[in-house]
């Protein structure tokens, strides 16, 4: 099992801090027993990272031990030459230092600065990244007991990074640059009983990502925030999460066993502790442009297949949002809502008959109530916790992977059950795409039954606007051009023209209307009639496979 990825290399950044160091303001005795401490607790949040590279080639090195000097008022941490990789490449941080000033509370008052510079090289010493830290600033508070920030501010700005295309690639002489005006990371956990709530939030603006042939090709985008709010979430998981990690490390060889991450997930994920009760999620961006510059057409090789030629094409996105709220996750009554909306959606460079039909504008919004949020995930884990035995006990790799898609399948099996038993519901609502030639509204409501092939029995509308006047365009299109596609555009919207109600909204616009009844039995009808000589009725699923037993069996 790997533990870090290529791109998780660039995410321990976060971790160690992207900050520079700020003053001192909590006065405590500052002393060489205080220095061995404050090493100690370094040392232990290291430990993991360090392992993870010793043991699978893929996390945290530097050189030497971690150095720990008392100045006037608070700790010098130096963390010398410390470099994140994996197996095929390496980033070389430099030496990394930390101001520590220990509380009343034994939490620890931190500052963490990094070089300005950072590169990336692959195995045989090609410089494959660089990265530039123009402005850093993080101070936040780390808790010893738990191995994390509960609470932090790291603000940077000038961000350039600039990624070299492997030698041989199609763009090898085209570098690609990404630049960030600034990026924001708060922390603002807070004690909660014996849990943890609070948020956390990321903001980015004024970033950019130029690519192609002479960085022809360009992403930018205004600003984005992403925050997620969490209720009631145990934190000290994060640390026993690591250290059950370094013993099973400390007797594998360089990928963990399936029988080691089945006792890691036994011990640090049964009973659903590792979640919170409630999880809030939100994220806005604005000013999202995508820049694709001409591009002439390539024949067929064998390492790529032909690209057709387009001209240049540009898309542009105001705004867009999501919100997602889960109540109750440790329940099996939880309730859940979802939207997303994107506003001022435009493409220029498009050509085609079926221009007119790309919304500028999207909503969906979706509920969900009497959700079995624990029995579910109880089924899901068990089903994982059964297939990791099943691969340690199996006599060949094709034997380990049919008991495992045994296991998986008998556990997805029983969501319909738990979810009729529930009383689950499901909604929609303010659903709609706008677009200058066709619009389209979506509404419904559903619950859960057990007898449904479907899993749910319930009624959905769709309405679209504007079909009949399209297919009148499409139709003319085909027959004063040469657009082939045309012609199928339209008859395909034709077949969807005749099954729809026939209506005209109040400014004389054609308006087709489309009432879906799912029925318990698994029947469907559209519009009253029954849809039973065109699609035909679901099966009811079958019963959970008798030759998959609900504990592995031993082998003999």
């Amino acid at each position: 099992m790997q533990l870090f990825s290529k791109f998780t290399v660039l995410g321990m950044i976060v971790f160690l801090g992207l900050a520079a160091p700020a003053n001192p303001v909590y006065a405590q005795v500052i002393d060489a027993a205080g220095a061995a401490q404050v090493k100690q607790a370094v040392d232990d949040a290291l430990s993991y990272y360090l392992m993870a590279g010793e043991k699978q080639g893929q996390g945290l090195a530097f050189r030497g031990p971690v150095e720990v000097t008392p100045k006037s008022g608070y700790y010098e941490v130096r963390i010398p030459d410390v470099k994140l990789g994996n197996d095929t490449d390496s980033l070389t941080v430099g030496t990394v230092v930390l101001n520590v000033t220990p509380d009343a509370n034994g939490d620890y008052r931190t500052s963490i600065a990094l070089p300005q510079q950072m590169s990336m090289k692959d195995k045989d010493g090609t410089e494959r990244m660089t990265i530039t830290l123009g402005q850093q600033k993080f101070s936040g508070i780390w808790r010893p007991a738990l191995n994390l920030f509960t609470q932090a501010v790291a603000d940077y700005g000038d961000i350039a990074v600039k990624i070299i295309p492997t030698p041989g690639a199609a763009d090898s002489g085209s570098p690609v640059t990404i630049t960030i005006g600034s990026m924001k990371t708060q922390i603002a956990m807070q004690p909660d009983g014996e849990m943890w709530s609070g948020p956390q939030s990321t903001s980015v603006a004024d970033v950019a990502f130029a690519f192609g042939a002479n960085a022809t090709n360009r992403v930018t985008l205004d600003k984005m925030d992403v925050v997620a709010n969490y209720k009631k979430i145990d934190l000290s998981l994060h640390k026993k999460l690591r250290e059950e990690l370094k013993r099973h490390m400390g007797t594998s060889g360089k990928e963990l066993s399936p029988e080691a991450v089945r006792a890691v997930m036994q011990s640090t994920f049964s009973n659903l502790q590792s979640l919170p009760e409630n999880v809030e999620t939100r994220l806005n961006l604005a000013g999202l442009d995508i820049n694709l510059a001409k591009q002439d057409g390539g024949a067929a090789t064998d390492a790529s297949p032909a690209t057709p030629a387009r001209g240049p094409l540009n898309l542009r996105l105001e705004s867009g949002s999501s919100e997602s709220n889960l109540i109750g996750l440790k329940s099996d009554n939880g309730t859940g809502t979802a939207k997303w909306r994107l506003q001022g959606l435009s493409v220029q460079g498009m050509d085609g008959p079926m221009t007119g039909a790309i919304p500028n504008e999207v909503s969906l919004n979706m509920t969900a109530g009497s959700v079995p949020f624990k029995s579910a995930l109880e089924a899901i884990l068990n089903a994982t916790e059964n297939a990791l035995t099943a691969q340690s006990e199996a006599q060949s790799a094709a034997e380990a992977k049919a008991q495992s898609r045994l296991y998986v399948q008998q556990a997805l099996s029983t969501l319909p059950t738990l979810l009729a038993k529930a009383g689950t519901t499901f909604g929609i609502s303010d659903t709609y795409m706008q677009a200058p030639d066709l619009s389209s509204s979506l509404d419904g409501q559903l619950k859960a039954v057990e007898t449904s092939p479907y899993a749910f029995a319930g009624t959905m509308t769709l309405t679209m606007t504007g079909m009949d006047e399209l297919i009148t365009k499409l139709q003319e299109m085909a027959r004063t051009s040469a657009n082939p596609r045309a012609a199928g555009w339209a008859q395909m919207l034709i077949m969807m023209q005749l099954s729809g109600q026939q209506d005209t909204t109040a400014e004389g616009k054609s308006r087709r209307t489309y009432a879906i009844e799912l029925k318990p039995d698994g029947a469907i009808s559209l519009n009253g009639a029954d849809l039973g000589g065109i699609l035909p009725r679901g099966a009811t699923p079958p019963a959970p496979a008798a030759t998959v037993p609900t504990t592995p069996t031993p082998k003999p």
